[in-house]
């Protein structure tokens, strides 16, 4: 075989291999989060299911006077708009947001949240939350979790606070926002769980089939070029 095919054939076994790799980039579609970011109402985009507490409250603002540090505005981290949550004061009961998503395997769910309080009406410790959660079939897989306790030592707590949770298997999940007024003392004791920016993106997993052919291809056109180079061993010895 002259030199000129071994080249051919090697280059197109490296090119057939990168194909593959580049189907393998455009397979996988991230799932869909709708209304993540709270731009629109929720009476316009119903797609998250709503429970509230007997008193529980739910609010999109454009920015937020912090009750912990007043001093501090609260921005949204995306957008015009940001999500606001509570529960009523009488425990335990909670306000949830529920939003069922449908991911493949290596989906990134992420976003940020936020705790705020007004620090003054809890003369106790507490253990009031909110908590971004994600489960399927019942059996929670994530939790991000703040407390007002947490608050009432780090007051950093009232910055954005990233998450992110990676799906193990393609699936339908339930992403949950909450807020939990979990403590003893009942009280008119005000606080607040803030959410926002929430989106899914799509990790590239190649299919089985795709990897093989993308390492069989490259490893033929490291075969051929060692060939190439043992037969003009042989050519230029004669």
């Amino acid at each position: 075989m002259r030199r000129r095919d071994f080249s051919a054939i090697q280059h197109l076994c490296v090119w057939l291999a990168l194909c593959g790799a580049g189907l393998a980039s455009q397979r996988v579609l991230a799932g869909i989060i709708y209304n993540g970011g709270f731009e629109s109402d929720f009476s316009v985009t119903p797609n998250w299911s709503v429970s509230l507490a007997d008193s529980g409250t739910l609010q999109r603002v454009t920015s937020w006077t912090a009750l912990a540090d007043p001093t501090k505005t609260i921005l949204p981290k995306e957008g015009n708009y940001l999500l606001m949550i509570k529960s009523d004061e009488v425990p335990p009961t909670d306000t949830i947001l529920t939003q069922n998503v449908v991911l493949s395997l290596g989906d990134i769910v992420s976003g940020w949240m936020a705790i705020d309080a007004y620090l003054s009406s809890y003369t106790y410790a507490d253990s009031d939350y909110a908590a971004v959660r994600i489960l399927q079939n019942s059996t929670v897989l994530f939790s991000k979790t703040l407390t007002v306790d947490q608050l009432k030592n780090d007051l950093s707590l009232l910055n954005w606070q990233f998450w992110s949770w990676t799906a193990p298997a393609a699936g339908t999940y339930t992403l949950e926002l909450r807020a939990m007024d979990d403590t003893t003392e009942t009280g008119l004791m005000t606080w607040w769980g803030l959410f926002d920016g929430i989106t899914i993106t799509a990790s590239v997993v190649p299919e089985p089939s795709v990897g093989v052919a993308l390492i069989s291809g490259l490893v033929m056109a490291m075969a051929l070029g060692r060939l190439r180079h043992l037969t003009d061993r042989i050519t230029t010895r004669r």
